[in-house]
């Protein structure tokens, strides 16, 4: 089965995507980040993510799975350990994907990641969200307070890359 990424930014679509699929057994995923509202003009239209049915060749199907990933800190540190983990050499996959490393702190200092060949996603240290990177910016580079940091101790670093990012060696 053939897997398809497509990825709109900041606008509609008004027409159809087309994608080559067999008969039977296709199964599609649409991930839609919701981040936030707008906060100027009024607010009476102002939608995010999916606004209309979803159909395919004109067939409306209303058996969807929803279901939310809350990237909170209780989900996140539930799931860095719970996930199976593939220590694979391969660097990067296609997004969306998780990426994990563990981080051996001596003494806690305060530091910055470097997103920058990275894509689009966000930054788990020890199950706390340390923030959002996006390539186009403006945030690449984020600040590890020292207190995120566990002394003496191997830190867990969790990466959800939503848009893959530019693959370097």
């Amino acid at each position: 089965m053939a897997a398809h990424y497509l990825h709109i930014r900041n606008q509609a679509i008004k027409e159809s995507i087309p994608l080559e699929m067999s008969q039977w057994g296709n199964v599609v995923d649409i991930l839609v980040e919701n981040s936030g509202r707008i906060n100027y003009k009024k607010l009476n239209n102002a939608y995010m993510g999916l606004k209309e049915q979803v159909g395919f060749s004109g067939n409306f199907d209303a058996s969807w799975n929803v279901w939310s990933l809350p990237f909170d800190q209780r989900w996140a540190r539930k799931h860095a350990k719970s996930l199976k983990w593939d220590s694979s050499p391969v660097m990067f996959i296609d997004a969306p994907a998780f990426y994990k490393f563990d981080v051996y702190v001596d003494e806690p200092h305060d530091a910055f990641i470097n997103m920058i060949k990275w894509g689009k996603g966000l930054v788990f240290i020890n199950g706390r969200n340390l923030g959002r990177y996006f390539y186009i910016g403006p945030q690449q580079t984020l600040y590890i307070p020292k207190t995120f940091w566990n002394r003496r101790d191997y830190n867990t670093v969790v990466v959800f890359e939503e848009i893959q990012g530019i693959v370097s060696n």
